[in-house]
C-alpha cells in the first residue's frame, strides 16, 4: 500500500502516515474515499496541528497537488473496476491505468438535464422501438454512474472476466452497460430463478425503480401496457421491459416480421422515373427492410447477405432500359456482393440518361396486382374519354399532348355541327307563319256547364 501511494506521488513519510495514522491500509478504504474526503485527508497531512514527539509544533509533510489528484483517480479506478465486474489489485493501480479514466470521470461529473422526450412506440416495428428505448435510457446514469440501459440488457450476469477483455468494447460506456453487476456477489442458481428472485445489488434495486418510472411514461397509454404492468407492484423496470420484449419479439413474432420484410423486398418494383415513385424511393424501401432484418439478427434471425440484397434489387427492376446495368452487375463478382455499389451504378446511369427513364407504371405491391390504366401504354392508345386524376397522372407528356389534341378536335366538330343545325332549322321555318297556339278557353274544367234537366 505504501508503494502504491508513492507511485501516486506521495513521499515515503506521507505514505507511512496514510497507512499507519490515517488507517488507509486496504484497497477497500481507498475505494470508499470520495473527492471531498481526499481533499480533507491531504490537508491533515500538510497541517496536522498539535506537537510532534520533540514537543515542537508538528510541521506536517509535503503533499503535492499532483499526488492529491492521482489519489482521487485511484479511488475512482477502484470503484470503476467494481462496476465493470473486474478484480482490482494493488499492483494494477498505476499512474498509467488510473489516468486512462480521467476523461470518463470528468464526463460523469457533468449533470445531464432530463429534457429529452421519450421515444414514440412504433407498434409495427418493435425492434426499432426497443432500440429507441435502450438509446433513451443510455442518456441517464444510475447510482454508480452506469447508464441506465444496463438494467434492461439481455444477460443478467456479465461474461467471465478472463474471456472478455476491455478491448472487446468500443467505449467505456459500452463496457459498463454490458458488465455492470446486477446480482449480488456470490449469487448462484438457475438463471430463471436469479432473474425472478436475485439476490440483487442495492444499486440495481434503486436503478430498476428509476427505469420503471421512465417506461411507465412510454407504455402507459398503449395496448402493450397489459404486458408491462405485471411489474407495477415491485416497480421493477427490468421485468417491465423484458415482459414487453418477450411478447412482441418472441420466436413467433420474429419469424412473422422477417417474412413480412422479405416479402416487401420481393414485391417492390421499379418501372422508371415518375413524380411519386423514383429509383431513390425504391432503394430507400430496400434499405428500410435491410435495417429491419438486421435488427432481428440479435433475436435469432439469420440475416440477409449481400448477394441476396443485390438479387432482390435486380429482380424488382422491370424496365428494359436498365438491362445494360443489370448485365454488368451479374457479370461482376464485385458488384454481385455489394448492394451499395450496385445502387451507385444504377444512379449514375439514370442521371446520364437525362430523364429518359420516365415511365408510367411503378409501384410497390401490397398484396393485390397493380392494374395498368387503359390508354396509357403509348401515344397511339390514348383515346378521347374521361380520365380520373390517378389515370391522368400516369400519362406521359406525349400522351397528354395527344389527348388535348383529340379533345380540341371534338369540341371544334361539335361546335360546327350545332351551327349547321341552327341554320337548317332557320331555313325550314323561313316564310311560314307560326301555327296558332291552342288555348284552354274551351276546357270543360274551366267553363260553366249547364244544369242537366230531367226528361
Amino acid at each position: 500500500m505504501r508503494a502504491m501511494f508513492e507511485r501516486m506521488g506521495f513521499t515515503n513519510t506521507a505514505a507511512i502516515l496514510l497507512t499507519d495514522e490515517q488507517g488507509i491500509d486496504a484497497l477497500l478504504e481507498v475505494r470508499n474515499l470520495e473527492d471531498a474526503n481526499i481533499e480533507n485527508l491531504c490537508k491533515v497531512l500538510r497541517r496536522p496541528g498539535g506537537q510532534n514527539t520533540s514537543g515542537n509544533p508538528d510541521p506536517g509533510v509535503k503533499v503535492s497537488v499532483r499526488a492529491e489528484e492521482n489519489l482521487k483517480l485511484a479511488s475512482y479506478y477502484c470503484r470503476h473496476q467494481e462496476r465493470v465486474s473486474r478484480p482490482t489489485s494493488i499492483a494494477s493501480i498505476t499512474l498509467s491505468n488510473v489516468r486512462k479514466l480521467s476523461k470518463q470521470r470528468d464526463l460523469e461529473k457533468v449533470k445531464s438535464s432530463d429534457t429529452r422526450q421519450p421515444p414514440t412506440v412504433n407498434l409495427k416495428d418493435w425492434p426499432r422501438t426497443m432500440e429507441a428505448i435502450e438509446e433513451y435510457l443510455q442518456q441517464f446514469r444510475g447510482t454508480t454512474g452506469v447508464p441506465l440501459s444496463y438494467v434492461i440488457r439481455h444477460a443478467i450476469q456479465p461474461p467471465p472476466d478472463a474471456g472478455d477483455p476491455p478491448t472487446n468494447y468500443p467505449t467505456i460506456e459500452h463496457e459498463m452497460v454490458a458488465r455492470a453487476p446486477i446480482l449480488a456477489p456470490g449469487a448462484t442458481g438457475d438463471v430463471s430463478t436469479l432473474e425472478a428472485n436475485g439476490p440483487f445489488t442495492q444499486s440495481f434495486i434503486t436503478d430498476r425503480s428509476e427505469v420503471w418510472s421512465k417506461l411507465a411514461v412510454i407504455f402507459g397509454n398503449l395496448e402493450c401496457w397489459t404486458y408491462a404492468k405485471v411489474a407495477r407492484r415491485t416497480r421493477d423496470g427490468r421485468k417491465c421491459f423484458r415482459s414487453v420484449y418477450n411478447h412482441y419479439l418472441g420466436p413467433n413474432n420474429i419469424d412473422h416480421m422477417a417474412s413480412k420484410a422479405e416479402r416487401k423486398l420481393r414485391d417492390s418494383t421499379y418501372h422508371g422515373e415518375r413524380r411519386n415513385w423514383n429509383f431513390e424511393k425504391y432503394v430507400t424501401t430496400h434499405k428500410e427492410q435491410h435495417h429491419v432484418l438486421l435488427s432481428l439478427e440479435t433475436h435469432g434471425y439469420k440475416g440477409v447477405d449481400e448477394r441476396s440484397k443485390v438479387r432482390y434489387l435486380n429482380d424488382g427492376i422491370k424496365t428494359s432500359r436498365l438491362d445494360t446495368v443489370k448485365a454488368t452487375i451479374l457479370s461482376s463478382s464485385e458488384y454481385r456482393s455489394n448492394f451499395d455499389k450496385c445502387v451507385n451504378l444504377y444512379k449514375d446511369f439514370i442521371e446520364q440518361s437525362n430523364g429518359q427513364l420516365e415511365s408510367n407504371v411503378s409501384a410497390v405491391k401490397t398484396g393485390t396486382s397493380n392494374s395498368r390504366p387503359s390508354g396509357t401504354a403509348g401515344t397511339s392508345e390514348v383515346t378521347d374519354r374521361y380520365y380520373t386524376v390517378k389515370e391522368y397522372r400516369t400519362l406521359s407528356p406525349e400522351q397528354k399532348k395527344k389527348l388535348h389534341e383529340l379533345r380540341k378536335k371534338r369540341k371544334s366538330a361539335s361546335g360546327s355541327s350545332r351551327v349547321a343545325s341552327v341554320e337548317a332549322n332557320h331555313k325550314n321555318t323561313e316564310g311560314q307563319s307560326e301555327p296558332e297556339k291552342e288555348g284552354n278557353r274551351n276546357h270543360p274544367a274551366l267553363t260553366r256547364q249547364k244544369k242537366r234537366t230531367k226528361s
